[in-house]
């Protein structure tokens, strides 16, 4: 403003004291099966209040305390499978923030701990004598509720507030093969269905809103090899191709900006002769270009414009020596 009719700026001042006492241990019940059982105990003092206000009272300040457990379970059915399944909690800290207030001024408000609970199912193969073909599988989901997100106001102003209750459901899995013991083969991918809900007006919008940064899919796929060309000299090298799947940047109109969706693969290949090395690594090899985060400058993130893009592509070449 002017100079004789100074704007007042809004700020908040945070102050967090936090201990915990965490353990975990691992029971076999039997020969097959094992049990692990853990937990944290936190003790969090929090307090917040407006650096402008004239009367110093702490607008926000509370002591809680909070117990997260985890347990897991494994059942080794053979030599060959296994059956897993874990649940864990998390909790995060609340606390106070500045907030638009839809009239041009920001105002200070709290917010609360967010906390998530999640389980997961799985199973594990692999050949009798380890080599060969082996393979994992999970089915998993996690339920979020009062969920912290940092959003940007149309000032361009940063603050942080809870959005909503969100859950996740997802599937993953891998599958490698040693073809022989010179190559091994996999392959990796998981798909996430999510999805908010009881969300405060200002952030609803129509339709189904998902997580925000929770890609939908993702694959990779990879291989490694290692061959001696003469005594004393090998050949080594490793290739992958990767998928990222589509993703929103953050939740409410204003930020559900996609970003992600894009193939990059990368090469490299060394030649070991005693104690020296050669290699060369390629990474992109098709120059992809993709946005891998569609956030810069928080105060044109409204032109929906900004990206993070990929390194082009990189070739290195490398020598080394053992000593």
């Amino acid at each position: 403003g002017a100079p004789t009719a100074p704007q007042r700026i809004a700020g908040v001042r945070n102050r967090q004291a936090e201990g915990s006492v965490f353990g975990q241990m691992s029971v076999p019940i039997n020969a097959v099966l094992d049990l692990t059982l853990g937990g944290r105990v936190s003790v969090s003092r929090s307090a917040g209040q407006l650096i402008d206000d004239p009367d110093a009272i702490s607008a926000s300040s509370k002591t809680r305390i909070s117990f997260v457990p985890t347990v897991a379970v494994d059942w080794q059915i053979s030599d060959r499978v296994s059956l897993y399944a874990n649940y864990q909690e998390g909790v995060r800290a609340g606390g106070f923030a500045l907030a638009p207030n839809g009239e041009g001024t920001p105002v200070g408000q709290e917010f609360q701990s967010d906390e998530l609970g999640q389980v997961e199912l799985g199973v594990r193969w692999k050949q009798k004598d380890g080599e060969g073909l082996s393979l994992r599988a999970a089915v998993f989901g996690v339920d979020w509720s009062d969920i912290q997100a940092d959003l940007i106001g149309a000032d361009g102003l940063p603050y942080t507030v809870n959005i909503g209750n969100g859950r996740i459901i997802g599937l993953d899995g891998e599958i490698r093969w040693r073809v022989s013991p010179a190559l091994s083969l996999s392959a990796a991918g998981f798909f996430n269905g999510s999805f908010l809900y009881d969300m405060p007006a200002p952030f609803d919008t129509p339709g189904r809103s998902s997580l925000p940064n929770i890609a939908e899919n993702g694959a990779r796929l990879a291989a490694e090899w290692r061959f001696d060309l003469a005594r004393g000299i090998s050949l080594t090298g490793d290739s992958s191709l990767r998928y990222v799947g589509k993703s929103d940047l953050g939740a409410g109109p204003l930020l559900n900006i996609s970003q992600g969706d894009y193939i990059v693969a990368d090469l490299g290949a060394r030649v070991g002769v005693g104690r020296w090395g050669l290699s060369v690594d390629v990474s992109n090899i098709g120059d992809v270009r993709g946005n891998s985060f569609a956030f810069g400058n928080p105060f044109g993130v409204q032109l929906r414009n900004q990206m993070t893009p990929l390194r082009p592509r990189t070739v290195r070449v490398g020598l080394d020596v053992r000593f």
